[in-house]
């Protein structure tokens, strides 16, 4: 079918539980970028699977906000 090209091909993600993302990782993430959306960013990508409202409480959490 022509719209074929855009369904994704690879099989869904499992959703991480929040608390199951370590402390450090969440600190590394922040370490490695300037600002707080790169970090939240850098997070899901080390963590697939990681909600977006998730990763940003987490950061969020850490950065005192």
């Amino acid at each position: 079918m022509l719209l074929d090209w855009l369904r994704p091909t690879s099989e869904a993600v499992e959703p991480v539980d929040p608390s199951m993302v370590p402390a450090d990782d969440v600190l590394a993430a922040i370490s490695a970028t300037d600002s707080r959306i790169p970090a939240i960013k850098l997070l899901r990508k080390h963590h697939p699977g990681l909600g977006l409202k998730d990763a940003k409480d987490l950061v969020d959490d850490r950065l005192g906000r």
